[in-house]
């Protein structure tokens, strides 16, 4: 009898991870999948770096290393967590149709490739789990895993058809490792590498051919009519213990009590003793002297082989410590309570899109199907402030397009840094996945900062020994009072008024500019004039003030002024862009007279710029200003 170890799995990835000195494939699948999670807690974890992906130099190092580490990452296309990351991850969403039903695809599947360091020699390590790529699935929940070399010939023939099934047939990316695995010849272990993916053998009827014995069923979700179906499959078992999960929701166990009082006679129901903030996510399935641990939750879907699953079976009895199910906790149906599934999806609609880029060719290509022939609708990039249009007015099936990469001078832009996509039927969301590129190693152009915010960002993050934040001298602000909080929505020293950082001040900056373009929307003139004017000229830190102090103040700090210039353009012309029709008499005067100051300082800036060729620092910050720095164009 073997007891499960109380381990965290991102640990033994890593640790398996760090023995290979070269990784040929590295393929992860998963249903959810959380980008930013992956981005942040996987790559960054893996390359050891000493902060998150943070700079545009972090964001080129983290691509660099996905791409050299042959990263592949497959999940469900219904379950998605796009997020904010800028990161280029090769993804094959998942989208599994059978006689004309739609199911999941719930395999949590983690396959390392490479030549090992101690020993010079190809290797691959195969991780089979419960854990989905988030934050839940490596750390808030309580999971299970199973880790092992791939070195029999059975369990290397099963794992080398997964990947051509989950591939759709497209398997030119995993060739190596599909090679190795076939070269494979020695006698396997009692290990069993067990998946469905549309194929026709289901786990219950291999359970079910089993040597009689005890029963046990870890599951946090079950059919809503309880699991009675399935445990009739299973007659040679003698005891049957079922283990539920509590949802920490309602503290209730994921199964009605008609359930529980139909099969009490025959089935004992027990909890895993547990750390009370964690939700038991974990799927073991054990009968006998075999344990089941994967992604098989002891539902009819997963079981039956509707859903896409994965698990190891072993040759061992698994030991858990529980105690005695509190009937208090089953879900009673006639006080509302509700039945948890996640093994079912509930979709509107079954659009499926992808979008790919190949940068060698200039071409993206759309392929799609489920277009409904009566709606309209359209593909969109997505970027921090706007969608960028790809295709627009579909109402047909669209087997497959092609869209040239100039077809519209920002998408290429837009794709550096932002790799999510809607499909929009009218206005309605109704589908979004991520960008998949290709060929784009020497053919992308260089990733640098978009504006004048991401350059201070990338400025203050920088720090060559430990990778943290660079403190700058104290920056004076024009006032003896804290006023810039009010205004830019920043808080400062209330002591000393001051701006501990450049980054600081451009958040303030970024702050006003987005009131400003909030403030546009407004429909009330009278409204939009008394904001303006009070942005311009009348409230404290106005436009108008911090000119004055950059004009009449011997302000040593040459960056800092420089800084507050380039931003007080940005708004000005932001002002005269938005708000044209209500610049008019008293407000279009002092509107003037700040554009007028604004040149006037500029150019004196430029001019000591010119003259500062002693001072390195500062020279340095110019150089990168000059780099990373593109002008806005619609600000």
């Amino acid at each position: 009898m073997t007891s499960i170890e109380n381990c965290k799995i991102r640990d033994k990835l890593k640790t398996a991870f760090l023995k290979y000195k070269e990784v040929k494939d590295f393929i992860f699948t998963t249903y959810d999948f959380d980008v930013d999670f992956f981005e942040e807690h996987i790559v960054s974890y893996l390359m050891d770096s000493k902060r998150k992906i943070t700079t545009v130099d972090d964001l080129n190092l983290a691509n660099e290393w996905v791409l050299s580490h042959h990263i592949s990452v497959y999940y469900d296309k219904s379950a998605l967590i796009p997020g904010k990351s800028s990161l280029t991850i090769p993804v094959y969403p998942q989208f599994i149709k059978e006689n004309g039903n739609v199911y999941v695809f719930h395999p949590k599947v983690i396959i390392i490739y490479g030549t090992l360091a101690e020993t010079d020699t190809d290797c691959a390590t195969l991780f089979v789990s419960s854990c989905n790529l988030t934050v839940s699935g490596f750390g808030r929940n309580q999971e299970a895993f199973a880790c092992i070399q791939i070195n029999g010939k059975k369990i290397a023939e099963s794992v080398s058809n997964f990947i051509k099934a989950i591939s759709n047939g497209n398997f030119e990316r995993h060739k190596h490792l599909i090679s190795y695995l076939s070269k494979i010849t020695e006698i396997d272990t009692d290990v069993v590498f067990f998946w469905n993916y549309k194929t026709e053998e289901t786990l219950i009827e291999y359970l079910a051919n089993l040597d009689s014995g005890e029963l046990q069923i870890v599951s946090p979700y079950f059919d809503e009519n309880g699991p009675q179906h399935l445990l009739s499959k299973l007659k040679n078992t003698t005891t049957k213990i079922i283990y539920p999960a509590v949802e920490l929701s309602s503290d209730k166990y994921n199964i009605y009590i008609d359930s529980y009082k139909q099969m009490s006679h025959s089935v004992e129901f027990r909890e895993l003793n547990h750390e009370d903030d964690r939700f038991v996510h974990a799927k073991i399935l054990s009968i006998g002297n075999k344990t089941v641990i994967g992604s098989y939750n002891f539902t009819t879907a997963a079981m039956e082989g509707r859903n896409s699953e994965a698990a190891l079976i072993f040759n061992t009895k698994v030991k858990l410590d529980s105690q005695k199910a509190d009937e208090n906790k089953f879900l009673v149906k006639e006080n509302g309570d509700k039945l948890t599934n996640k093994d079912q999806h509930s979709y509107l609609d079954n659009i499926f899109v992808t979008v790919t880029v190949d940068w060698a060719k200039q071409l993206i290509e759309i392929k799609g199907e489920n277009f409904g022939t009566e709606e309209k609708y359209s593909i969109r990039l997505k970027s921090a402030s706007e969608e960028v249009e790809l295709f627009s007015n579909l109402s047909k099936f669209l087997p497959e397009e092609n869209l040239s990469l100039s077809h519209n001078e920002n998408i290429a832009e837009v794709l550096l840094k932002h790799k999510s996509f809607v499909v929009r039927r009218d206005s309605e969301r109704c589908f979004e996945g991520l960008i998949n590129e290709i060929n784009w190693k020497d053919t992308r152009p260089e990733i640098g900062c978009d504006n004048l915010y991401d350059t201070i960002r990338e400025w203050y993050w920088i720090d060559e020994e430990q990778g943290g934040h660079r403190k700058i001298e104290r920056l004076l602000y024009p006032s003896e009072e804290n006023e810039i909080k009010e205004l830019y929505g920043v808080e400062t020293d209330s002591t000393n008024d001051i701006f501990d950082n450049y980054y600081l001040v451009s958040c303030a900056f970024e702050n006003l500019i987005e009131k400003i373009t909030e403030t546009a929307k407004e429909k009330n003139i009278k409204k939009k004039t008394i904001e303006i004017n009070s942005i311009i000229a009348t409230k404290p830190g106005c436009i108008l003030k911090m000119l004055s102090f950059l004009k009449t103040r011997n302000v040593e700090d040459l960056v800092y002024k420089f800084l507050i210039s380039e931003y007080i353009g940005l708004i000005l012309q932001l002002i005269d862009k938005r708000f044209k029709n209500i610049l008019k008499e008293f407000l279009l005067e002092k509107f003037k007279l700040a554009n007028n100051t604004y040149t006037q300082i500029k150019n004196d800036i430029e001019n000591e710029i010119k003259q500062l060729l002693g001072n390195k620092k500062s020279l340095d910050f110019f150089d990168w200003i000059k780099k990373e720095f593109m002008d806005r164009k619609n600000v």
